[in-house]
């Protein structure tokens, strides 16, 4: 796993996971604010082309807004199989997992 990747104003990658066995990679990645489904769409495509090095069909990226614990559920999710599927957006985990905008 590779961690603490590339940050901006607006996200920063926490983690990277290769699962070559699973020809699949995982993305773990904090953003600073609430972007709509269009904008998360754009921006899993971007990270997904620039980041698996195109050795990858398959991937799998969480958002986490800030002050949510990672691996404890994000709020979205978007899934590469090998197309972008759908993203959804988790709202009800903000009661298990609650971000902190502070």
């Amino acid at each position: 796993m590779i961690e603490n990747i590339y940050k901006t104003k607006y996200l920063e990658i926490i983690s990277i996971e290769y699962r070559k066995k699973l020809g699949k990679i995982f993305f773990d990645i904090r953003i600073y604010k609430k972007f709509t489904k269009l904008e998360l769409s754009g921006i899993s495509r971007i990270l997904f082309e620039k980041l698996s090095n195109l050795k990858y069909t398959r991937a799998f990226l969480t958002y986490y807004l800030p002050g949510m614990q990672i691996g404890a559920g994000p709020w979205a999710t978007a899934h590469f199989n090998p197309g972008l599927r759908p993203i959804e957006i988790l709202d009800f985990m903000l009661e298990f997992n609650p971000p902190n905008f502070n």
